[in-house]
């Protein structure tokens, strides 16, 4: 007789027992992920970059802006930890000790350990939820692609490469240069 092993699940209530001990996990289809810490390039893209929004975001008075770590609850077996989100100001009821439900946008930045994860999985269940935009940056080959959710699935709706600006819908009036965004060689 074989034996298969199973997949022990992890519920949302076991996810917030996990001892703060450093590092960065996730849950997945009830599946835990650890992840190591970002590479430098990405840390210095996610600060230009959610600095860049933050500031926007504040100044016009239209949502909030976050950036990891911070739980993002899709469901009791899905909780994700985008790089970062930003919440239009008529969805702020999800802010709660957690967000708690889809963000309006969500980026991930690809680091050589998480790059098949975030492109794959955390991509898919986002769309599932309803994360409205979803933007993959990979500041190593300084490409970013802008997607929405339409049917159920992203659609691309833009790709950025190397020193192009461009404008976005939930940011109206705000153009992203990304030559003042890539981190330093």
């Amino acid at each position: 007789m074989t034996q298969t092993a199973q997949k022990q699940l992890v519920t949302w209530e076991q996810y917030a027992a996990l001892p703060n001990d450093g590092n960065l996990y996730q849950v997945i289809e009830g599946e835990l992920i650890v992840s190591p810490a970002p590479l430098p390039s990405h840390q210095e893209f996610q600060i230009a970059l959610s600095s860049l929004l933050f500031t926007f975001v504040r100044e016009r008075d239209l949502g909030k802006v976050y950036t990891a770590p911070i739980d993002v609850r899709l469901s009791e077996e899905d909780v994700l930890q985008p790089d970062i989100l930003f919440i239009r100001k008529d969805r702020l009821e999800i802010i709660q000790n957690q967000i708690m439900g889809p963000p309006n946008l969500v980026v991930e930045i690809l680091s050589p350990s998480t790059a098949k994860l975030d492109a794959t999985r955390k991509r898919d269940r986002y769309a599932r939820f309803g994360v409205r935009h979803f933007w993959l940056a990979n500041p190593d080959e300084r490409v970013v692609i802008c997607y929405r959710l339409a049917d159920g699935e992203y659609e691309r709706i833009g790709l950025y490469e190397g020193n192009d600006s461009f404008t976005h819908e939930l940011f109206e009036g705000l153009t992203i240069e990304l030559a003042k965004l890539w981190p330093e060689l």
